[in-house]
């Protein structure tokens, strides 16, 4: 029978990609992984057969964009947003490891953004939860974001509808997507949006097979490059 990952085994494995968790960042995803196991009973956060299965099909994920932003340069001083939060999924290890970094979590279930704030509180972290939808947040936003993360939230052309007014003019959005994404970009407008493929780390797939045919998207406004 499968069995999910344990923290210990990830850890180990994130490390020799440049992902160093401290002792409390190790022990706030043990905490996160708890609440977000016990939370899910009542209120609907991940899939209740992911239950058994979180470190694989939900921190693993969420910690390739983690390493994806690396990669792509992140500064201390660039905003994030988590559109569609959900159960903070990328939203809240994004929060544990870019601690520095201003961090958003919108979404727009108020049991789920309830949890969200629980969890915040609860781990001590510096990130804001939103209670919203994001065509209404645009116009609350006093100031746009650098960087916007997306999972299991629309298509890329529902994604690019919300996400592109929350952006600065240099500002990127990631999604991650399955085998079926490519049936979502006939219908972007590429001559306003660059849609950039970036596939998985095969040393990713490697350690897990449940990342296998899964691509991270980056969307940025072609009107701004120069």
């Amino acid at each position: 029978m499968k069995h999910d990952l344990s923290i210990k085994e990830l850890i180990k494995f994130l490390n020799k990609h440049r992902i160093c968790l401290n002792k409390n960042q190790v022990e706030q995803l043990e905490s996160f992984k708890k609440a977000l196991i016990g939370w899910n009973k009542k209120t609907n956060l991940i899939s209740k057969g992911d239950t058994a299965y979180v470190v694989e099909r939900h921190f693993l994920p969420a910690f390739y964009y983690v390493f994806q932003l690396i990669d792509d340069g992140i500064l201390k001083d660039q905003r994030i947003l988590d559109l569609g939060s959900g159960g903070g999924l990328p939203g809240i290890l994004l929060s544990i490891y870019f601690h520095e970094n201003e961090i958003v979590l919108l979404d727009s279930s108020r049991k789920k953004t309830l949890f969200l704030k629980y969890i915040v509180k609860r781990l001590n972290l510096h990130s804001t939860v939103v209670c919203d939808r994001a065509e209404d947040y645009k116009d609350n936003l006093s100031e746009k974001v650098d960087i916007i993360t997306a999972r299991s939230v629309a298509a890329i052309p529902i994604l690019i509808n919300l996400g592109m007014p929350l952006l600065n003019d240099k500002g990127r959005l990631y999604a991650m997507k399955g085998t079926n994404y490519k049936n979502e970009m006939n219908s972007v407008n590429l001559c306003q949006t660059s849609l950039i493929e970036l596939p998985i780390n095969t040393e990713w797939i490697d350690f897990s097979n449940y990342l296998t045919g899964k691509t991270l998207v980056r969307m940025e406004k072609i009107s701004d490059k120069k």
